[in-house]
């Protein structure tokens, strides 16, 4: 193998000309040192240019910097069209843009066996998820604060509150939407056929596993489901 760099041969045989035997061939004898030898080198060279860039840009997408963060994860998808979590970012950018068909057409078109594997990837088709379900949820100003009186009067109407938490995850208002849920949950686990649990866990794939108001809110939901 090679790079512009460096070039690696490996040699396995006898000083003398005699076979090692019928089925040693290159690709069983000679390529599991190479794969450790290029396994140990990448290791002491550390992060890649991509690895490095896709770093940068997720400080910029944590601090909402969208546009700067997609012309970064744009460059890495150039050079790697089968890098998944730079396709994701892509489209996770373009939802903070507010340009969701062109977010769901990214994901719809990254096929690769390990989508589901990738938290970026569900990050991204979690998010389109919800704003998907959630479209026809959006309620204004007067008549959320009418429900919010519905509820204030009777606490215990899941429904009523289920609607708020729907419109809360529409707006990405997701604190106050999982709380909501939650509510639901520690009261009736089994109600309208776990809805609230279903809809607790596409909040919580959305924010990803390292997200402060999802790991809060996983730990209070382990509390009340094995309370």
């Amino acid at each position: 193998g090679f790079t512009s760099k460096l070039v690696i041969g490996v040699y396995v045989g006898l000083d003398e000309p005699k076979s090692l035997g019928k089925y040693e061939t290159g690709a069983k004898a000679a390529l599991p040192i190479f794969k450790s030898f290029v396994e140990k080198l990448a290791s002491l060279n550390g992060p890649s240019d991509n690895e490095i860039a896709i770093e940068k840009g997720r400080e910029l997408f944590e601090n909402k910097n969208y546009n700067d963060a997609l012309e970064v994860f744009g460059k890495v998808a150039q050079l790697e069209p089968e890098n998944i979590s730079a396709l994701s970012m892509v489209a996770n950018c373009y939802l903070g843009l507010g340009e969701i068909d062109i977010a769901k057409e990214i994901i719809s078109n990254i096929d690769n066996k390990d989508n589901e594997s990738n938290q970026d990837y569900l990050s991204a088709k979690s998010q389109i998820d919800i704003l998907e379900k959630t479209k026809d949820k959006s309620i204004d100003g007067e008549d959320i604060n009418k429900l919010l009186e519905s509820l204030e009067k009777t606490p215990n109407n899941h429904q009523i509150r289920f609607d708020i938490a729907l419109n809360l995850m529409a707006k990405g208002e997701h604190q106050d939407a999982i709380s909501h849920l939650l509510y639901i949950i520690e009261k009736d686990k089994m109600w309208n056929d776990e809805a609230a649990r279903k809809n607790l866990l596409e909040i919580f794939n959305a924010l990803g596993p390292s997200n402060e108001v999802a790991i809060e809110g996983r730990k209070k939901l382990s509390s009340i489901l094995f309370s």
